[in-house]
């Protein structure tokens, strides 16, 4: 894995499809938990509206009032029943396949400044 940095990397990341959600009815698949950061699929936009980070995919999903969703992704387009949970969880698009905490996975340990 290398660190394959994506510079001004925009829209929200689907982390976590939940089982028998709206989501996965629809088709979208949960990404393997293994799955470099970058790998992730991306949420571009919504009823055509553009998604660059997750308050605005809070702010669409929560104003939408149309029975089906379309949600656009750099893997596919996809169309949901709108409901109050879609079984989507979201984190802001990876710029880097670093993933940050106490310990890098494979057990190196860093110390940022």
């Amino acid at each position: 894995m290398a660190i394959n940095p994506r510079f001004g990397a925009e829209g929200v990341a689907i982390k976590n499809i939940g089982t028998n959600s709206t989501a996965s009815f629809a088709g979208i698949q949960s990404p393997d938990p293994d799955a470099a950061p970058t790998s992730l699929e991306i949420i571009n936009s919504i009823n055509d509206i553009e998604i660059n980070n997750l308050e605005g995919y809070s702010s669409i999903l929560s104003s939408t009032q149309a029975e089906v969703i379309q949600i656009s992704t750099n893997k596919g387009s996809y169309r949901l029943l709108n409901s109050e949970n879609l079984g989507i969880t979201v984190a802001e698009a990876q710029t880097s396949n670093l993933r940050k905490g106490l310990d890098l996975i494979r057990g190196t340990r860093v110390l940022l400044k």
